[in-house]
């Protein structure tokens, strides 16, 4: 399976290129594109705690052997400009590959920010970048945060590809600036 939240408009049962709800999505490996059909709970509503529970059980690769306690790693991709949702999908499982060859056990999510298909919609992009930057680090980031234990031995990682850099970048900056979000990222 593959793990993605995407923050895109639904229009006639497909995601479009602009910004809309929070949908969590769980892509089975068959699937050439993701599709609101893939959804786990309901859109705008917060990371369900059903897909949460599923990536953070993806998430674990073994115990400590000094605690105890269940280890692992989230890696949460975020794509970069002029990407459509299948070839996200795509990369999302190159990178998923490209990562478990090198001994990475833990689980690839992604990040699907409303991307136009276009080169020339460079500025556009980066508007929405800015925009979806904020939704990065409440749907995502500070969900998963907030569900973490103190015995909680499980790593969050991000891997930023082009203009996906400046939605972490963005991300980053508006969050140590909330009270509530810098206290749980």
């Amino acid at each position: 399976m593959d793990y993605i939240f995407s923050v895109r408009r639904v229009k006639k049962g497909a995601f479009t290129n602009e910004l809309g709800s929070t949908y969590f999505l769980k892509v089975p490996e068959t699937a050439p594109d993701i599709s609101p059909s893939h959804q786990i709970g309901s859109a705008g509503t917060g990371m369900p705690d059903k897909w949460a529970k599923e990536v953070m059980a993806a998430a674990k690769s073994g115990v400590n052997p000094r605690s105890g306690v269940p280890k692992g790693d989230i890696l949460i991709y975020v794509h970069g400009f002029n990407t459509p949702t299948a070839t996200m999908l795509e990369r999302h499982r190159l990178v998923r590959a490209g990562v478990e060859k090198h001994g990475f056990e833990g689980v690839v999510v992604s990040f699907d920010w409303p991307s136009a298909s276009s080169a020339l919609n460079y500025l556009e992009d980066r508007s929405d970048a800015k925009q979806t930057a904020r939704l990065l680090v409440d749907a995502g980031i500070a969900a998963f945060a907030a569900r973490q234990t103190p015995d909680c031995e499980i790593n969050l990682h991000l891997l930023a590809h082009s203009m996906g850099a400046y939605v972490v970048r963005e991300a980053f900056d508006d969050a140590d600036d909330r009270p509530g979000v810098a206290a749980t990222s």
